[in-house]
């Protein structure tokens, strides 16, 4: 798992981006959405392809309430920052787990919806 977790800092944005959060975390992060994706493929394969939308707004969601829950509860803090960081330094990549949160969510509801919801 370390080397996917290393993979996956390199390709999206290396030291920079993930020199604040915690590799824990990020490890966490990885194993069990790989795991809820591999649940949805075979849903979506068996059931219903609606379940790869499904999943997609489950990760957007979580994307988002970490990102934000991060700069008010200290427990989610004390678990996504390293030891030593404080919300100021990680303040960018917090952002961008909101930013890429609301954007997939927004994007699931335009395309489960039908664009009812989301008018382009």
């Amino acid at each position: 798992m370390e080397t996917i977790t290393d993979y996956f800092i390199s390709i999206t944005g290396g030291k920079f981006v993930w020199q604040h959060i915690n590799r824990d975390a990020i490890k966490n992060y990885l194993l069990y959405s790989s795991m809820f994706a591999l649940i949805a493929i075979l849903l979506s394969v068996l059931v219903s392809p609606v379940f790869y939308a499904v999943f997609f707004l489950l990760v957007s969601g979580f994307l988002l309430v970490s990102g934000i829950s991060a700069f008010y509860a200290d427990r989610v803090r004390n678990y996504i920052l390293k030891s030593g960081s404080t919300i100021e330094d990680a303040k960018y990549t917090l952002f961008f787990f909101i930013y890429i949160g609301v954007c997939g969510v927004l994007l699931v509801m335009y395309a489960l919806l039908g664009g009812l919801v989301i008018k382009i």
